[in-house]
C-alpha cells in the first residue's frame, strides 16, 4: 500500500475514535477560483495588539507565472504523487469552505482561498505534463480516490462538533500536507515539481501557524502535533514570517 494512503488511514482512524456524535455535512462555500491572494496570519506580540502579517502571494489564481519551463518525462512515482496532491489539496479546500460555513470564523475563508491557489498550482503542473486531472468533474466533497472521499467524511463530522475541534481538523490538515510534501520533493528531481511543492510547503507552513493560533488565542489551547515530530513543528511555528520552517531549507 502507498504510504500517504496509509497514513491519511491512520489519520481517519485517529479522527473517528474521536467523533462523539455525527453531523451531516450540510451546505458548503466554494472558493472562487481566478482571483488572486494574499493570506494574512495573525501573530500575537506579547502586550501589544495583535499585528496582521502579509504573507507572500503563494500563487495567482489565473496560474500564470508558474511554472520556470519543464522539467522532461516524469515517473510514474512522480505522476502519482501530482495526482494524489491536486485531490488532497481540494480536500483541505473543501474542508475548511465547509468550516467557514458552519463556524463563520474568517480564517477558515482564507485558507480555503489558499488551498484553492494550491490546487491551481497542481492543475498548471498536470495540464503542462499532459496529465489528465482527477478533480475536473467533481463537487465540492466529491473525490476519484477513495481513501481521500473517507477521510474528508470524517474531518467534516469532527469539524462539525466543535470550534476547537474544527481548528484542530485544520492544524492536521496542513501537518499530513507537509508531510506529503516533503515526502514527495524526496521522489523528484524535477525543477517544476520541485518549485510548486516548495511554495505549497511555505503556505501550509503559515496555514499550520494560523490555525494553532487561534487555537491559543482564542480558546486557550496549546495545539499537541499529531503527525510531525515535536521539533520540525517548533521549527515551524517559532519561523519568522517569509521563513520556512526546517533549519537549512
Amino acid at each position: 500500500m502507498n504510504k500517504k494512503n496509509t497514513l491519511v488511514i491512520v489519520i481517519s482512524a485517529i479522527l473517528m475514535a474521536m467523533i462523539l456524535s455525527a453531523c451531516s455535512a450540510g451546505n458548503t462555500v466554494q472558493a472562487a477560483s481566478n482571483d488572486p491572494v494574499v493570506h494574512t496570519e495573525t501573530k500575537d506580540y506579547g502586550e501589544t495588539a495583535p499585528r496582521a502579517v502579509e504573507m507572500r502571494d503563494e500563487h495567482a489564481g489565473d496560474g500564470s507565472g508558474l511554472l520556470m519551463g519543464l522539467s522532461g518525462d516524469l515517473t510514474q512515482e512522480e505522476i502519482a504523487d501530482l495526482l494524489y496532491m491536486r485531490e488532497e489539496e481540494k480536500l483541505a479546500r473543501d474542508v475548511y469552505a465547509y468550516l467557514y460555513s458552519h463556524w463563520q470564523l474568517p480564517v477558515f475563508n482564507s485558507i480555503a482561498q489558499s488551498e484553492q491557489n494550491h490546487m491551481d498550482s497542481i492543475l498548471e503542473l498536470l495540464t503542462a505534463h499532459g496529465i489528465d486531472d482527477p478533480a475536473v468533474q467533481t463537487a465540492t466533497g466529491q473525490f476519484t480516490n477513495s481513501t481521500l472521499q473517507d477521510l474528508y467524511d470524517t474531518l467534516i463530522a469532527q469539524g462539525s462538533i466543535s470550534l476547537e475541534e474544527a481548528l484542530q481538523v485544520g492544524a492536521l490538515i496542513e501537518e499530513v500536507d507537509i508531510q506529503d510534501l516533503d515526502e514527495a520533493l524526496t521522489r523528484t528531481d524535477k525543477a517544476d515539481l520541485e518549485r510548486v511543492y516548495s511554495n505549497l510547503m511555505f503556505g501550509s507552513e503559515n496555514h499550520l501557524r494560523s490555525f494553532t493560533s487561534q487555537l491559543s488565542r482564542q480558546l486557550g489551547i496549546a495545539y499537541q502535533p499529531v503527525q510531525l515530530d515535536q521539533e520540525h513543528y517548533y521549527q515551524i511555528i517559532t519561523a519568522q514570517p517569509g521563513q520556512r520552517g526546517r533549519a537549512g531549507n
